[in-house]
């Protein structure tokens, strides 16, 4: 079974170099490692460039298109019939490629393939809940995906997730368009017609260091793929057993933004995005996010990271 893996790059030259290491350094070695430089104006072309072999792609495009471009372009590039992803300032565990290998093996049916994962933040690791996936077996297909992006953390990262090449080709690959939460929109159109398989190893590290941090961006509105499923909804494209969970999605998007100008402080902002009916949909969480709001500004941010050391850390 032959993997091509894609790291899209751009100004990571913190973390590149063991983005790379940590997938050559697989127990299983049937991969080809297409890095996509996305413009960057660091040193990070240069750190890549020193891993060349017959086994490492590097290509490069010489203007920031975006994310998706990158892993399109890589996807374009990819030889072999499993796509899996990797962001330049994450890692895998030596085991994630056997760990994917031998999901594919059990569920040769499903549309995506993923790995828990750890967040690391300070050099800790923590690990977080997922909602709705049994704790056993090890590996299982998701019973409901979207009820558990809903209620828990994301069941697929970009760093953690690997997909046929034939799935990718049917459902369409990144959305260039989408400047944030492409890789949720892309999940998303694969789960709601296909099976999701899941491993319970945390084999995939995802950074939450404040410079990688996609939280220190605020938006000032909603994020592109709440905004497109929401068209989708409008034009009767999500299938009616779906519509549901997919308007709480789109209110969890609204209460999400909400929340990021609560730990900036910006609290107006926040109320507006609160104040939206469809919001609604979700009273427990809207309802904690409006008492936090009640708080002085410089308390919120340290309660928010207690709270999350308290579910997560194990």
């Amino acid at each position: 079974m032959n993997f091509s893996v894609i790291i899209p790059l751009y100004n990571k030259e913190k973390h590149i170099a063991e983005a790379i290491r940590s997938v050559l350094d697989q127990s299983l070695q049937s991969f080809e490692l297409i890095i996509v430089d996305n413009g960057s104006t660091d040193d990070s072309f240069k750190i890549a460039r020193t891993y060349e072999s017959p086994q490492v792609k590097i290509i490069t495009e010489f203007q920031n298109k975006g994310v998706s471009s990158a892993r399109n372009t890589g996807i374009a590039a990819s030889n072999n019939p499993y796509l899996c992803f990797l962001d330049a300032d994450d890692y895998w565990m030596p085991d994630f490629l056997e760990n994917t290998r031998n999901l594919i093996h059990e569920f040769p049916q499903a549309g995506a393939y993923t790995t828990a994962i750890s967040f690391k933040r300070k050099n800790e690791l923590y690990h977080p809940g997922y909602y709705g996936i049994p704790e056993k077996p090890e590996k299982v297909l998701v019973p409901d995906y979207f009820e558990s992006v809903l209620h828990g953390e994301q069941v697929i990262t970009a760093s953690s997730v690997c997909i046929p090449k034939k799935i990718m080709n049917e459902v369409g690959l990144f959305d260039p368009n989408i400047r944030e939460g492409e890789d949720q929109d892309q999940w998303i159109r694969i789960a709601l017609s296909y099976d999701i398989a899941f491993h319970r190893k945390a084999s995939a590290v995802y950074r939450q260091d404040a410079e990688n941090m996609l939280t220190k961006q605020v938006p000032d509105r909603e994020l592109d793929y709440a905004v497109k499923l929401q068209r989708f909804l409008d034009e009767g494209k999500i299938p009616d057993n779906r519509k549901d969970v997919v308007r709480k999605i789109i209110a969890a998007n609204l209460i999400g933004v909400a929340s990021m100008h609560i730990l900036a402080g910006n609290k107006s902002v926040a109320r507006k995005f609160l104040k939206d009916p469809r919001s609604k949909l979700l009273p427990g969480k809207r309802k904690y996010w409006l008492a936090l709001l009640l708080l002085p500004s410089f308390l919120v941010p340290h309660l928010y990271e207690w709270r999350r050391k308290l579910l997560s850390k194990r």
